[in-house]
């Protein structure tokens, strides 16, 4: 049982090294998005804020409101040298609303239908993409005017950004990441499921049923976060999109201290699980659930507690606490990085989430390797 059990997990290390590795590089490769320099925002509708050199000087500048109906929000770019490479321009516009695009006052594009009243509204994607004309798109500075309608999502307040590059890279580059965090994603589903079968045959180890559930929601989790790439839903989606993500991470960093908890047979576990899960609890409803926030804190509490069972785990010589304790120094060594921007690869948020699970994953079937060795060599004395 032990061979069979190692020459599997020998195979499941290799694949999601492999997978990360590839990932790694496709990330690196992924172009600069050039972005806005000034964002304004104002209620109301008026066809003449479409203009390139319209004043919006007195205009909201945070951009943003939670009010629903018609506004309008405009943005301003320079295309300078940086943007000289570039054959043909795309906009990837990111907008809680429907809206209709107006380049230097002329109109380029439509996603959904803006309408007056909640019933003339046909809400457009979260995530559209625009072709920018060749016209246009000549060196100097540009703006680009939405006039945007948001009706039915009341529980999240109008969000709209764009960034623009090489038409056919700002499309293609998000779906081929995408495919390989999928690819992580089933690695995750598969041991899964070869977990819960393996938890279903030995009941009494409650860690290897725990780790069987925290795959499914990795794999779930990867899946929520990155559908915004493969499907076009309507921006009304966002908000349950979002709250789907809050629960699967607030359900993934308790069962990573659950897990170390009842690996290591921390005293008191059942109340520090408790503690554990009010802190959770707490975290969502102190910073707004499903929020990046939110999803921030409690990745950093699963951080702070697990490293902190690892180092009692370590004291108390508890087999491979010390491992567990320098691969969450390694992520956090990681996560510094990125702040100071060494590993500009690792800029956005869930993909340094998702480093960080695999190497915590990896970790974890290793302890449960050495678990089972153990065990199998307890039964031949």
């Amino acid at each position: 049982l032990y061979i069979h059990l190692y020459n599997q997990l020998y195979l499941i290390h290799h694949y999601i090294f492999l997978v990360l590795f590839i990932g790694l590089n496709v990330a690196c490769e992924r172009p600069t998005n050039f972005g806005f320099h000034w964002r304004a925002i104002q209620l109301g509708d008026d066809l003449a804020w479409a203009a390139k050199d319209y004043d919006d000087s007195d205009w909201d500048k945070k951009g943003s409101t939670d009010q629903s109906g018609i506004f309008w929000v405009r943005f301003k770019i320079d295309f300078g040298d940086q943007m000289a490479h570039i054959q043909h321009k795309g906009l990837r516009i990111i907008s809680m609303g429907s809206y209709e695009a107006y380049w230097d006052g002329v109109l380029i594009g439509k996603n959904g239908k803006v309408g007056k009243v909640k019933e003339e509204e046909i809400p457009g994607a979260f995530i559209s993409y625009l072709l920018l004309p060749d016209s246009l798109a000549n060196y100097g500075s540009h703006t680009l005017a939405l006039r945007i309608s948001k009706y039915r999502s009341s529980l999240l307040p109008s969000w709209n950004t764009f960034y623009v590059n090489e038409y056919e890279q700002i499309v293609q580059q998000p779906i081929i990441f995408t495919s390989i965090m999928y690819s992580l994603a089933g690695i995750f589903f598969i041991v899964g499921i070869y977990y819960l079968f393996l938890s279903i045959n030995q009941r009494k180890k409650f860690s290897t049923l725990i780790f069987s559930i925290l795959c499914f929601a990795l794999f779930a989790l990867i899946t929520m976060e990155y559908l915004k790439i493969i499907y076009q839903y309507p921006y009304s989606f966002q908000a349950f999109r979002l709250s789907t993500i809050g629960i699967l991470t607030f359900i993934s960093s308790y069962l990573c201290v659950i897990f170390f908890l009842d690996y290591f047979q921390v005293s008191s576990k059942k109340l520090l699980a408790w503690l554990a899960f009010s802190i959770l609890l707490t975290i969502n409803i102190v910073d707004g659930f499903g929020i990046d926030v939110a999803a921030m804190n409690m990745r950093l509490f699963m951080l702070i507690a697990s490293s902190t069972i690892s180092i009692y785990a370590w004291i108390q010589q508890k087999m491979g606490a010390a491992l567990v304790f320098f691969t969450f120094l390694l992520i956090a060594f990681i996560n510094f990085m990125v702040e100071v921007r060494t590993l500009p690869f690792l800029h956005q948020y869930d993909v340094n989430l998702f480093i960080s699970y695999t190497l915590i994953i990896v970790t974890m079937l290793y302890l449960l390797a050495q678990q089972q060795k153990a065990e199998d060599g307890r039964a031949h004395v």
